[in-house]
């Protein structure tokens, strides 16, 4: 993640620098971010994410430690359909999964789609912004335990605004830094029952403007 950010900082200082990066009808832009969740939810307050990670946990003295590895990739592409108003697509893809000790696995996927609204006022050095992002998709969870094996299925409804700043780095590409509330409603496959999770986030990462 770090490098993936160092490029986007050298992309920015090789752009020729001044005041406010150039927010124009027309211009496409693309991003990349991460965020710090405050709710306990790792991943519900990302909309345009990129991570790995892969961690391991041992009880006491037992030799083949529980492991967990996840991967979560949320890019976004956006359009200026007028000056200072962009609108776009992400596209949210996570897994995660669980191999135990004493075998058993347990794994989740979920892909969503959504569009999202961003509204910039430029001021001589920085640009706040306000935006609104929404999502629908799946979730699958599937388990494989020694007395037990199968899946199940959920379908998500996802919803986000937020207020920040992006911080020009030259004429193309801004540091964003955004705070916001996100909920998702989760409905199992076959089952009337919806549970909603809320979760307020920070957001930090890059946009690229494309001419």
């Amino acid at each position: 993640m770090k490098k993936l950010f160092l490029v986007f900082i050298v992309i920015g200082f090789l752009s020729s620098p001044v005041s406010t990066a150039q927010m124009s009808q027309g211009q496409i832009m693309i991003g990349v971010s991460s965020s710090l969740n405050l709710s306990g939810y790792t991943w519900s307050s990302d909309f345009m994410n990129l991570n790995f990670f892969s961690t391991k946990y041992k009880n006491g003295t037992v030799s083949d430690p529980d492991k967990t590895t996840s991967f979560t990739i949320i890019p976004r592409v956006g359009y200026l359909l007028f000056h200072n108003f962009a609108t776009g697509l992400d596209f949210i893809y996570s897994s995660w999964s669980t191999k135990y000790s004493n075998e058993d696995e347990d794994s989740e996927s979920i892909f969503c789609v959504g569009p999202f609204i961003r509204y910039y006022y430029t001021l001589p050095k920085f640009s706040p912004y306000a935006e609104i992002n929404g999502a629908i998709g799946t979730e699958t969870d599937k388990y494989d335990y020694a007395n037990l094996e199968g899946d199940d299925k959920w379908s998500l409804k996802m919803f986000g605004i937020g207020i920040g700043a992006a911080m020009p780095l030259g004429e193309r590409v801004t540091f964003d830094a955004l705070a916001g509330y996100n909920s998702i409603s989760y409905k199992q496959k076959g089952e009337e029952e919806i549970e909603i999770i809320g979760s307020i986030g920070l957001k930090m990462g890059f946009t690229v403007f494309l001419r």
